[in-house]
C-alpha cells in the first residue's frame, strides 16, 4: 500500500565533506584562534564569537557552513 522509497532520495543522497585542517586553515585566515582543547572538540574564537570544530578527519559541509556563520566568516568550499 505505502509508496516504495526512491533510491535517490534525500536521505540517501550523497554527502560533500571538507578536511578538517582546511577548515581550521580557513578560520585562522580569518584572525580565528584556538581557545582550548575539548574531549572531543576544539573550540575557536574570533572576537566575542566561539564555536566547535569536531575532531574528525571530515568535516560535513554543512556542519563546515555552520561554523563559519557563528564566526561571521564566509564559507568557502
Amino acid at each position: 500500500m505505502g509508496i516504495p522509497l526512491d533510491p535517490k532520495s534525500q536521505y540517501t543522497q550523497q554527502r560533500n565533506y571538507m578536511k578538517r585542517k582546511q577548515l581550521i586553515k580557513h578560520i585562522k585566515k580569518y584572525d580565528g584562534f584556538l581557545l582550548r582543547e575539548g574531549r572531543q572538540h576544539s573550540i575557536y574564537q574570533r572576537g566575542r564569537l566561539k564555536t566547535e570544530v569536531p575532531r574528525h578527519n571530515e568535516v560535513v559541509d554543512e556542519l563546515a557552513r555552520k561554523i563559519c556563520k557563528d564566526l561571521d566568516i564566509p564559507f568557502v568550499r
